[in-house]
């Protein structure tokens, strides 16, 4: 089993539907070994259906160029856009504990996220996870939503754009933020 894979050899791609996208990726999630592994996502605009789960520890999802940005309208810089459709989480890593078991230590890098104002939450998350260089846009309820927020739970260059409810939300008696820094 490959430890990288590229979404676009499962038969994802501009063209597909958004139910044929979300295959195509739960297929490469499939493709990775036990231990994880870094799945890629190419250049463009692509249409997803909801509820992309990593399944196994140690998934990173990639995508290509920067998603990062201030600029609410046009992108700051070309890279992969996700577009879902209807549903509750478009990357849904809630299946993970606190305890660090299950699908934890996953990661989500250059892509930007959008709600296409019909997805409930653009990245719901428990336990140990990185969200990097990535922008969350066009959500209904939050585009992150943390339930029972730890301090491994890392958000590094993340912005969240023209959500309808919170940008970020988060839960859970064990909820603490101890820093902040505005840039």
């Amino acid at each position: 089993m490959a430890t990288e894979v590229l979404v676009t050899d499962f038969g994802f791609s501009e063209v597909a539907t958004a139910a044929a996208n979300k295959s195509a990726v739960d297929n490469a999630v499939l493709a990775l070994p036990s231990i994880g592994g870094l799945v890629r996502f190419p250049f463009g605009s692509f249409t997803v259906a909801a509820g992309i789960v990593p399944g196994k520890k140690n998934v990173h999802f990639e995508g290509s160029g920067t998603a990062y940005g201030y600029e609410q309208d046009t992108p700051s810089k070309p890279g992969t856009t996700l577009i879902f459709t209807a549903g509750a989480y478009g990357f849904d890593f809630r299946g993970s504990t606190p305890q660090g078991t299950a699908e934890s230590y996953c990661k989500i890098k250059n892509i930007k996220i959008d709600g296409n104002n019909v997805l409930n939450y653009g990245i719901g998350i428990r336990g140990l996870h990185l969200v990097d260089d990535t922008t969350v846009t066009r959500c209904t309820l939050a585009g992150i939503y943390i339930l029972d927020y730890l301090n491994s739970t890392h958000l590094d260059k993340i912005s969240l754009l023209k959500n309808t409810g919170w940008g970020l939300l988060i839960e859970g008696a064990s909820s603490t933020i101890g820093s902040f820094r505005r840039m």
